[in-house]
């Protein structure tokens, strides 16, 4: 499998690509936000190259792991790991299977 920065593959946590089984979680976009240290939804989205109203979305959607992926890599520099923590970890381990 390619890796692809288009969001929309058709490739998502919602179903575990070495499993099959559906996997729960759903990444809160605000731990992010708060990581980075940004204030506000616009200063968010500005840093990320977003509206506005996609932020306000994600939060109210929260963001799966792929998103989740690539925004703490563009926004913070950093693997997901080091932003959501154990919750990252326990997502990872659902997906192998471990």
């Amino acid at each position: 499998m390619t890796a692809t920065n288009d969001m929309s593959d058709s490739s998502t946590c919602d179903e575990s690509i070495w499993t099959g089984t559906p996997a729960p979680k759903i990444f809160s976009i605000q731990v992010l936000m708060d990581y980075v240290g940004t204030a506000t939804d616009t200063q968010f989205a500005e840093l990320v190259g977003v509206d506005r109203r996609t932020v306000q979305r994600w939060k109210r959607t929260g963001i799966d792991c792929w998103k989740a992926d690539t925004l703490c890599v563009k926004v913070a520099g950093v693997h997901p790991a080091n932003v959501y923590g154990r919750l990252w970890a326990d997502s990872e381990r659902f997906a192998t299977g471990a």
